[in-house]
């Protein structure tokens, strides 16, 4: 692990997380084709030096059409984060299509590989943050 530094963390609608320690692991879940390639989460994992792990999640976007998720979350530990993520329906961060049964299957589409992507992601930042 690096040496701590201090570290503030934008949130939407919130004051920035602020704390001292260091980041454990980073990544994207973008890909070159698919939905993934204008919709995908970055996730940063953080260790304070009081022992709590700290999530920096942000859904990005290049259509002009959905905005941007930026925030945070506070964990006992990588193994609390793990159970988290597996749980949280990550997919609502994103707009997605128009409500209307002409759009719900593209929309389940989309959701499916926002979920996909998430867990992959989560499966390697954690695989990095746990050497």
């Amino acid at each position: 692990m690096t040496t701590p530094t201090r570290i503030k963390l934008a949130q939407d609608g919130c004051r920035p997380e602020r704390f001292t320690g260091s980041l454990l692991a980073s990544g994207r879940s973008i890909t070159p084709k698919g939905n993934l390639a204008s919709r995908w989460h970055e996730l940063d994992i953080y260790a304070d030096v009081r022992g709590d792990i700290v999530a920096h999640i942000r859904f990005r976007t290049s259509l002009g059409r959905e905005s941007p998720v930026t925030y945070c979350r506070r964990f006992g530990d990588l193994e609390e984060f793990a159970d988290w993520a597996d749980e949280h329906p990550i997919e609502r961060d994103a707009g997605g299509y128009p409500p209307g049964e002409e759009y719900r299957e593209r929309q389940d589409v989309l959701d499916e590989d926002l979920r996909q992507g998430w867990s992959a992601l989560v499966g390697r930042v954690l695989y990095q943050a746990e050497e």
